[in-house]
């Protein structure tokens, strides 16, 4: 999660709206070098922005078994379960 860390610099920025979303422009000095971001709201109603890193699975594993994550308890998305593929022509 988000920790409460002292901020170094900040700007204030004007928020817009596309369709239903409010969208806030990103300042070239606090751009990320990520393509995806988490946003979290926290306790005190303030949103925090992060970059989302790149982990392993070992690393997501690892960092589920620090917070007592059961994975089967997760709000898995659903997938279409496709049969397999034939490869018989390849063995032709």
């Amino acid at each position: 999660m988000v920790a409460d860390v002292p901020a170094t610099n900040s700007k204030t920025v004007t928020l817009s709206r596309i369709g239903k979303s409010q969208v806030l422009r990103i300042p070239k000095e606090f751009e990320f070098n990520a393509s995806r971001v988490r946003i979290t709201r926290l306790k005190n109603g303030n949103l925090a922005i992060a970059p989302v890193l790149e982990e392993t699975f070992a690393e997501l594993l690892a960092e589920w078994a620090k917070e007592d994550v059961d994975p089967k308890e997760l709000d898995w998305p659903e997938i279409e379960d496709l049969p397999p593929k034939s490869h018989d022509h390849l063995f032709e």
